[in-house]
């Protein structure tokens, strides 16, 4: 799956969103039902999804960081933007960006 066309670039911003929605899903939803209402069902299965999009972001970030070269700093920014909240919708936008002004050349 290494290539630096924009399949690679469509399924990490696609990765990027999911994992920050599932995010959002996890911190703002199920955690609060869990102790404010005492009700853990939605951790036991928004948890691990959020987990595999976690993981999914992750292999992609080093398989687009390989593909097209970014420096170090580049991709540890962005590994870290996944540890915040909307960090995932942020990176999607910058994706977005990027692409952009190599669609109009």
């Amino acid at each position: 799956m290494k290539d630096s066309g924009g399949s690679t670039n469509s399924l990490f911003k696609w990765a990027a969103v999911l994992e920050g929605t599932t995010l959002l899903a996890l911190v703002c939803v199920a955690v609060p039902l869990k102790h404010l209402a005492g009700v853990p069902a939605p951790v036991s299965w928004i948890g691990p999804v959020h987990g595999v999009a976690f993981m999914l972001y992750i292999a992609l970030a080093c398989n687009v960081a390989s593909a097209q070269d970014w420096p170090r700093k580049r991709l540890l920014l962005t590994l870290l933007a996944t540890l915040v909240p909307f960090g995932g919708y942020v990176i999607a936008r910058r994706l977005d960006r990027a692409v952009a002004p190599a669609r109009r050349a």
